[in-house]
């Protein structure tokens, strides 16, 4: 009895052990591991950029990884357990440490760095032409490419947020700087490529000398000795093709070049006695308008004969007594007329009613811009600053000149209004928009470029021809006159240059007081 009795027990005791064992079991769970990064590709990137984190441990649910960048959070787009794809959040460039969080379990850390995103923050670049030096400031330039349209460009310097270049051959207008890497890009604001030729100078018609009476007004042939001009100032071409040549002389007269027969006829201008002196001229439709000064009033040729333009004012006679009209420019509908002694220029309908445009300068040149809502304005030689006027509301702005003049070769080139400025005696306006004027003071034909968007104010000033001021005041007969190339051997002499035209690819230009006109002519593109 004793016996069973204790087999009993035992086999009792057993199945409470059993129990106990069962119940250890069941309480035990198997450690979490911990994850661990092998690798990150690509190495670096910057912010918003794509990278995959190789590794282990990983959680396949994407919401159950905790990437961090430094203290930042990256967003996990994609996860398996050996693999994660995260976007590098939006942080300061530099060498970080990334990390994987799962559950409480956080790997090791691994350096990053974060580029700077590509960008261009600055740029030198505005008006620019072949071998200028542009300098690009901004982020993530290191192993980018950088272009001009199709041109790739090779800098001469470079680091990660800056490069250096010297700017190739391009077509003339506008431009930008694109900077490619990993498929983004970052652009320049745009930038205007400018091309002039190299020019020479040579006489084209004329026979200069020093006296009035050697100079009498007189036709004849272009090659021909008994031409002569006296002072020859404004030039345009009229509805025939024929140049019109205006004389600044007592000797009031417009010449007339048949181009095909390069016979020279005039047409005396001004009305009454005394010296007449007719300045500025202008075509439209069959009249040749001219602004004379001596005789102070506006007149036209029309079929060879000269008429005083009566001008209005409402009901009364509109007088220009005093006034010293310069410069005449024509839009089609208006003529417009400055008036040096009175600051303003004269706008005038084909009626002669005339309406006013107050200047905050002594007006001399005009010249219309390329849709004519604008009006050039050149300086008398005491304002130093070209401007420009809105042909309706009278709007002034200052384009350029520094209000300083010309002295001892001073700054002529660079920055519009940086650059000294004389008396602009004519303008012409290119087909380019490129600006072009004879500075009486300066000795020099210029031309005033303009930045993105026709932005004369913001453009630059570069020297066609001439290369010295002169001083001579025998006006230019001796050691201030010489032509040739036009930058290092013309000189016009003390107020030797004058009216612009366009001739074939250059211009003729009045040579004032050489009293001849001159031809400048390409000789190679830049």
């Amino acid at each position: 009895m004793k016996k069973i009795f204790f087999i009993a027990a035992s086999l009792f005791a057993a199945s409470l052990l059993g129990v106990s064992c069962d119940n250890s079991d069941s309480d035990s769970t198997t450690p979490a591991a911990v994850p661990e990064i092998v690798s990150i590709s690509p190495d670096s990137a910057p912010a918003g950029e794509s990278v995959t984190i190789a590794g282990k441990n990983f959680s396949a649910d994407a919401a159950s990884n905790v990437v961090t960048f430094g203290s930042a959070a990256a967003t996990v787009a994609q996860a398996s357990a050996t693999e994660l794809v995260v976007t590098v959040p939006e942080i300061e460039a530099g060498q970080v440490d990334v990390a994987v969080k799962v559950g409480d379990k956080s790997s090791a850390a691994v350096k990053f760095t974060v580029e700077a995103a590509l960008s261009i923050t600055e740029c030198n670049a505005s008006v620019v032409t072949a071998g200028d030096i542009v300098t690009v400031e901004g982020a993530g330039f290191e192993d980018a490419t950088i272009k001009i349209g199709e041109t790739v460009i090779t800098p001469t310097l470079a680091y990660d947020d800056f490069f250096r270049f010297d700017m190739p051959s391009l077509a003339k207008g506008e431009h930008q700087i694109t900077v490619s890497k990993n498929g983004k890009t970052a652009q320049s604001e745009k930038f205007v490529y400018y091309s002039l030729p190299q020019y020479e100078v040579s006489k084209w018609a004329g026979n200069p000398s020093s006296t009035e009476a050697e100079n009498a007004v007189a036709g004849g042939s272009i090659d021909g000795t008994e031409l002569h001009f006296y002072f020859p100032d404004g030039l345009c071409w009229d509805a025939d093709g024929k140049l019109c040549i205006s004389n600044a002389t007592k000797q009031s007269a417009i010449h007339y070049v048949d181009m095909n027969s390069k016979n020279v006829t005039y047409v005396a201008t001004g009305t009454g006695t005394g010296n007449k002196h007719v300045y500025g001229i202008c075509s439209n439709g069959s009249k040749v308008y001219a602004a004379v000064k001596g005789a102070n009033e506006i007149g036209y040729v029309e079929n060879g004969a000269y008429s005083k333009f009566t001008l209005k004012s409402g009901d009364s006679d509109y007088s220009l007594s005093g006034a010293n009209p310069q410069g005449v420019a024509h839009d089609g509908t208006y003529l417009y007329c400055s008036l040096r002694d009175k600051s303003k220029v004269i706008k005038v309908d084909a009626s002669g009613n005339v309406s006013e445009l107050p200047l905050s300068i002594k007006p001399f040149a005009l010249a219309l811009n390329a849709d004519k809502s604008k009006l050039f304005v050149g300086p008398n030689n005491t304002d130093s600053k070209i401007i420009m006027v809105d042909t309706a509301t009278g709007e002034e702005t200052h384009i350029a000149g520094s209000s300083t003049a010309p002295e001892d070769d001073g700054v002529l080139e660079g920055l519009a209004k940086n650059v000294a400025i004389g008396q602009v005696r004519h303008m012409y306006l290119d087909t380019d928009g490129y600006l072009y004027f004879s500075d009486l003071t300066a000795c020099r034909l210029r031309v005033l470029i303009p930045a993105v968007g026709g932005d004369y104010a913001n453009g630059v000033v570069k020297t066609v021809a001439g290369s010295a001021i002169g001083t001579d005041s025998s006006h230019g007969l001796t050691s201030d006159y010489a032509l040739g190339d036009a930058l290092t051997e013309t000189k016009f002499g003390k107020e030797g240059v004058s009216g612009i035209v366009k001739y074939n690819d250059g211009f003729l230009v009045g040579g004032y007081k050489r009293h001849i006109i001159y031809q400048i002519s390409p000789k190679s593109a830049n």
